[in-house]
């Protein structure tokens, strides 16, 4: 979806972002090579023909992006560069530069509190459909499960979070493989309940009679529970198929769509919990990471008498050895070591500088999506839901579902805006 719906309206843009910390901003015919045969095109790819041959190879597409910023917009640009590493050009005099810059930053606000809006999300919608009463969700298992289900799932959920936390401050994916699949597994298994609540309620909201359905349209317009999850709906997955069908590219909403949205919570929970937990990591992939150290000490391979390799190691076998050994180490021990003043050297003092700015960044995102959970699921806000907010039906509502829906919307619609530009722009050889 990220080629069908992201790709395009960045292209629209003008940029096209690739890894965090990388990013190129281009126009097809400003890449294109001259007549000779030389230039951005022919520069970038000089690199695949260096082999070995020298050292600067690498240097070529850092210096494209920089030539790119130049040739697309030479007079007053500003560079922007913020906190999780992604970086914009804002140009002050097209307006397309601002849609731009704000619709990133819209973006960026609702990536940062990702966290908070999923599992209030899963909260609020799970909660509403397993209430006590005979419209539980889960009454086909017995009277008043819902609630037991409900808080089953709840504690799950917040215990996966701290398991999460934990295992991304230190441990590496492939050294907790069995703790990450399990917590993949378990957030998958949260997501189907959510699904299957948010489906139960639309099944008691829409009606049960060929009469009823007659007169949908009014009732959707009445009745907010029904209409704000049919936006939701309506926003992201079917736009989803729409673009795809747009693109020719339909087949990975029937091959994949269901592991989709198994895997969706870990994209959020776990996925960006371990990149924020390890933004001191500076490093290109896993460069480094994975080896195991090869360092012997002082055992040495030697091949013995019958030609078959042995390790030797120096050990004291003689009793006198020994004593000596001991000796010199209880008399060391009486001779008190001068004080030595501990110093840092320049690769020390960056390393605890990145790890204290990833500290900070982590307590930062952890407390504020924090904050707005403990807000919106306090039993404050949940008086003041059922005292000032009240549905056309006479039903009360969640606000904060309203106005989540209706932004992934608004983003969905400009995401699917930006898709259908750039097909009609390739149409028309724009």
């Amino acid at each position: 979806m990220s080629n069908i719906l992201d790709k395009p309206l960045e292209s629209v843009f003008g940029y096209i972002s690739v890894l965090p910390g990388a990013f190129s901003a281009y126009r097809y015919k400003a890449l294109l090579n001259g007549p000779n045969g030389k230039g951005p095109l022919a520069s970038y790819f000089k690199g695949e023909t260096m082999h070995g041959g020298s050292s600067d190879a690498g240097l070529f597409a850092p210096k494209m992006v920089e030539w790119f910023f130049v040739r697309l917009h030479p007079r007053n640009c500003v560079f922007l560069q913020d906190l999780v590493v992604w970086a914009e050009l804002l140009p002050q005099d097209h307006p397309s530069g601002l849609i731009e810059f704000i619709y990133n930053a819209v973006q960026l606000l609702f990536t940062w509190t990702s966290l908070a809006n999923f599992y209030l999300a899963f909260y609020f919608l799970v909660s509403s459909a397993t209430k006590s009463g005979k419209d539980s969700a889960f009454n086909f298992l017995s009277s008043g499960a819902g609630f037991y289900v409900f808080e089953v799932f709840l504690d799950l959920y917040i215990g996966l979070l701290f398991v999460v936390l934990v295992c991304s401050l230190g441990n590496r994916p492939q050294g907790s493989r069995w703790t990450y699949l399990t917590a993949i597994i378990l957030f998958g298994l949260c997501n189907m309940i959510t699904m299957w609540c948010a489906g139960y309620t639309v099944y008691l909201a829409v009606p049960h009679t060929t009469a009823g359905w007659k007169d949908i349209v009014s009732l959707i317009q009445t009745n907010k529970t029904l209409q704000d999850i049919v936006i939701a709906l309506l926003a992201t997955y079917g736009l989803y198929f729409i673009s795809s069908f747009m693109h020719l590219e339909p087949w990975h909403m029937f091959t994949s769509f269901a592991q989709y949205m198994f895997l969706l919570p870990s994209y959020v929970n776990i996925l960006m919990m371990y990149a924020m937990c390890n933004l001191h990591d500076v490093t290109w992939g896993t460069k480094g990471d994975n080896g195991a150290a090869k360092d012997l000490g002082g055992a040495k391979k030697i091949k013995n008498e019958d030609g078959k390799e042995v390790l030797e190691v120096e050990l004291p076998t003689a009793r006198e050895d020994v004593e000596q050994l001991w000796t010199a180490a209880r008399n060391s021990l009486k001779i008190k070591p001068p004080p030595e003043k501990e110093s840092r050297d320049a690769a020390t003092k960056q390393a605890d500088q990145d790890r204290n700015s990833r500290t900070n960044v982590v307590l930062a995102w952890v407390g504020s999506n924090m904050v707005m959970i403990l807000v919106f699921t306090s039993t404050a806000f949940a008086d003041w839901v059922a005292t000032h907010v009240e549905a056309a039906d006479g039903t009360a509502f969640n606000p904060y579902l309203t106005f989540l829906f209706w932004a992934f919307a608004v983003l969905s619609a400009v995401r699917f805006i930006g898709s259908f530009l750039y097909l009609v722009f390739r149409l028309f050889g724009f």
